[in-house]
C-alpha cells in the first residue's frame, strides 16, 4: 500500500467520524427540543393555566385525547376543554418523558404527568396519575405535537 493511500484512508475516516459526531450532536438537540416541549413547556402552560398558551404547542390537524372525555381535533376545541379544567381546578404537575425517540421529521414521546389538581370550590384536592403518549412533528424548525393521547392510571398511596 502506498503512503498517499494510507493517508487517503485516513483522511477519510476522520472525515466520516467527525460527520457521525456532528450527527450524534444534532440528535442530542433535537431529542433536548422533543423533550423541553413536553416537559418545560407543556408543564409550564398547565401550571399557569395558560389556555392560549397551551394550544400553541400542537399542530393543526391534531388529536387531543383525553380520558373520560371527548376527542379534540382543532385549537379551539382544545383551548375550550382546556380553559374549561382550568377554572374548575388548580394545577400542579410535572410532566416527564421517559422515552423519546426520533424518525425524521416526527417523534414520539412516552411519559408520566404526576400532579395535584386542587378544586376551585374548595373541595379536597385530588392526586392524579396519566400515561401519555405524545407524537410531535417538526414544522418549520418547531416540534409541534399532532396527538396527545393519554389514560388515568392509579396513583400509589
Amino acid at each position: 500500500m502506498s503512503r498517499s493511500f494510507f493517508k487517503l484512508v485516513m483522511v477519510a475516516a476522520f472525515v466520516f467520524g467527525a460527520g457521525i459526531v456532528v450527527a450524534q450532536d444534532d440528535m442530542s438537540m433535537e431529542i433536548e427540543a422533543v423533550t423541553t416541549v413536553v416537559t418545560e413547556d407543556y408543564g409550564g402552560y398547565v401550571n399557569a393555566h395558560d389556555a392560549e398558551g397551551y394550544i400553541t404547542m400542537f399542530s393543526e390537524d391534531v388529536l387531543w385525547a383525553p380520558p373520560n372525555g371527548p376527542d379534540q381535533t382543532d385549537a379551539e376545541g382544545i383551548q375550550n376543554a382546556v380553559q374549561g379544567l382550568f377554572d374548575r381546578f388548580a394545577f400542579d404537575v410535572e410532566p416527564q418523558a421517559d422515552e423519546v425517540e426520533i424518525l425524521g421529521d416526527v417523534a414520539y414521546v412516552v411519559g408520566t404527568v404526576d400532579g395535584v389538581l386542587t378544586p376551585r370550590s374548595g373541595e379536597d384536592p385530588v392526586t392524579i396519575k396519566f400515561r401519555v403518549l405524545w407524537m410531535l412533528r417538526n414544522e418549520d424548525g418547531d416540534w409541534k405535537i399532532f396527538r396527545q393521547i393519554w389514560n388515568n392510571k392509579p396513583v400509589e398511596a
